[in-house]
């Protein structure tokens, strides 16, 4: 979002605590420390979406309003550079996107 000539990302900003890299009851652990992850078809029957939109979401999701864009998009993952958020999104290895729990 632009306001007052600044630009700001209007996505969730998800602040990490340093050492364990993930926020406190968002997502969780198994009980020897590795990351719990979930397939898109498993969350999205949870939440009641469809996929297309799951992926929307947890990615960019550009609004545009008076020709200016705004991202709504969690910023989960980024698909053209394969880039993820440790503890929260990854790629398995046939490069399917996995979430955490």
């Amino acid at each position: 979002i632009i306001h007052g000539g600044i630009k700001h990302n209007a996505g969730l900003n998800l602040k990490r605590n340093k050492a364990s890299k993930y926020i406190p009851g968002w997502t969780k652990k198994d009980s020897e420390g590795a990351w719990l992850y979930s397939q898109k078809v498993v969350d999205c029957v949870a939440a009641r979406i469809t996929s297309k939109i799951f992926a929307k979401i947890t990615g960019v999701f550009l609004i545009i309003h008076g020709g200016i864009k705004h991202n709504a998009g969690l910023n989960l993952k980024r698909n053209k550079a394969s880039k993820y958020i440790p503890g929260w999104t990854k790629k398995d290895s046939e490069g399917a996107w996995l979430y955490s729990q």
